[in-house]
């Protein structure tokens, strides 16, 4: 369970220690190696193309102060809302924000901050995207203050709001509620151990999305009609055995990024949580890549992976696959590793800070958003050339 709010309390240590991945082919690039192409970013995390060939990044902002609040207290941290959650994209070489009021907390005197997690479109102008949690909603919600009510949720962004000045409406709503993952957590707790909720990676799958729910240890489809059901539920340190649910475990498999494939599958990622009620390390190459046919069952695909964030394939069917962290704990930098469709794989980038998402444009650039080690400083993202 700790580790499914991996982006809390572990994240906020500083990394102590820089790691060197995978020998390959040739030398690995660094941190500064590739070129920003955007700046100034708030905790950005998620990347998508959207339909018009722009690339978009999901900023997960930097909360609220004190006052006016509202706040909670989780882990004795005092987290409170601001809506400072935002939405940037970057277009024939120009960066804006088109939306700039979604929902955020962050903890009292941090950068670190909860908000907006991935993004995902299913034509122009149609935008959705994760507003992450990270907590057990049923006490938060309970304080009756409106504001934790958006926070677990997948929204919609308005038309108008990826246009500036040229939409109509623009005097309207710029986003609203479309699912509420958190209720769904609560009410079905897909698997059936403690509530827990953190909808984070985002396919747009036809008219139907699906959300990895990092919190839930699920993967949760939202039908065109509006109805959430289960697509794949996965173990809990505190699973209870049951009808429906997934085998126990002593280590969470908590999903955190989801695509289609070339071959037209569903691929998606994950990482280990922790020991139950301990604070052991996880194991490096503990996660893993996996696979599942419309229709059918997970199946592993590719192993040996550390702390998966994000995944992205590339025209060929080359997969780059994006690692938070690539040792025991979240005080290790990360890494970019590309695995070519024979299963050969070769790290790109080592020493990554905070990396949050990955993206892949037709002609083999790979775009990665990460943040400063203290989350204080802007974020950006950078463009590698492999």
């Amino acid at each position: 369970m700790d580790t499914k709010r991996f982006l809390r309390g572990v994240m906020a240590l500083a990394i102590a220690a820089s790691v060197v991945g995978p020998a390959g082919a040739h030398a690995a690039l660094g941190p500064t190696d590739g070129t920003r192409v955007m700046s100034d970013l708030a905790n950005p995390r998620g990347l998508a193309w959207g339909p018009e060939g722009a690339l978009y990044v999901a900023e997960a902002g930097r909360g609220g102060p004190l006052t006016p609040g509202p706040c909670f207290v989780v882990f004795g941290l005092t987290e409170c809302y601001g809506p400072t959650g935002a939405v940037s994209r970057l277009w024939h070489g120009r960066q804006e924000r088109v939306i700039d009021d979604l929902p955020s907390y962050a903890q009292v005197n941090s950068g670190r901050a909860a908000g907006p997690n991935g993004i995902a479109f299913n034509g122009l102008g149609n935008a959705y995207v994760t507003i992450g949690f990270e907590v057990d909603p049923v006490p938060v919600r309970a304080s009756g203050a409106p504001e934790w009510a958006q926070f677990g949720t997948l929204v919609h962004l308005a038309p108008s709001a990826l246009s500036p000045g040229r939409g109509e409406g623009r005097d309207g709503a710029s986003w609203e509620i479309v699912a509420d993952l958190a209720q769904y957590e609560i009410d079905v707790n897909p698997d059936c151990g403690d509530i827990d909720t953190n909808p984070f990676g985002v396919l747009a799958d036809g008219h139907d999305f699906i959300v990895a729910d990092a919190g839930a240890n699920a993967l949760v489809r939202l039908a065109a009609n509006g109805a959430l059901s289960t697509l794949a539920a996965f173990r809990n340190n505190t699973t209870t055995p049951g009808p429906g649910c997934p085998e126990p475990g002593t280590r969470d498999f908590v999903p955190t990024t989801i695509v289609r494939g070339p071959d037209g599958a569903y691929y998606f990622g994950h990482l280990n949580g922790l020991l139950a009620g301990t604070s052991t390390p996880i194991l490096p190459g503990s996660s893993s890549v996996w696979r599942m046919e419309p229709g059918g069952t997970p199946e592993v695909w590719r192993t040996g992976f550390t702390w998966i964030i994000s995944i992205a394939f590339d025209r060929s069917g080359t997969l780059y696959v994006l690692q938070y962290s690539d040792g025991p704990t979240l005080s290790v930098p990360g890494s970019l590793v590309r695995v070519a469709p024979d299963g050969t794989r070769e790290t790109i980038v080592t020493a990554l800070p905070r990396p949050g998402g990955v993206a892949v444009d037709d002609e083999g650039g790979v775009y990665v958003s990460m943040v400063p080690v203290n989350f204080r400083g802007p974020g950006e993202v950078r463009r590698y050339v492999p």
